[in-house]
């Protein structure tokens, strides 16, 4: 159907629409602009979360820990169990 991505979606809906100022996808390119959260080197700032993926037989619950250095977007994710 060609609407695998975001992009490809949101251009779809702007095409069954008239004509407006700004598009979906302007819109939605400027939101995420605002979104981003400034640190001047690398390492000063982080972002973590954690999160329980599920349950497996014979190893138990498995949680997700991920970090991501908000200066470079570098990420990691590490797998834990109980």
């Amino acid at each position: 159907n060609g609407l695998n991505t975001r992009r490809e979606r949101l251009k779809w809906i702007d095409s069954l629409q008239p004509p407006q100022e700004k598009t979906a996808w302007e819109l939605d390119k400027e939101a995420c602009q605002h979104r981003h959260v400034h640190a001047p080197v690398p390492g000063y700032l982080m972002s973590q979360d954690g999160k329980l993926i599920g349950r497996l037989a014979g190893i138990g619950k498995v949680y997700v820990q991920v970090g991501v250095d908000c200066a470079s977007s570098y990420g990691w994710a590490r797998l834990y169990t109980d």
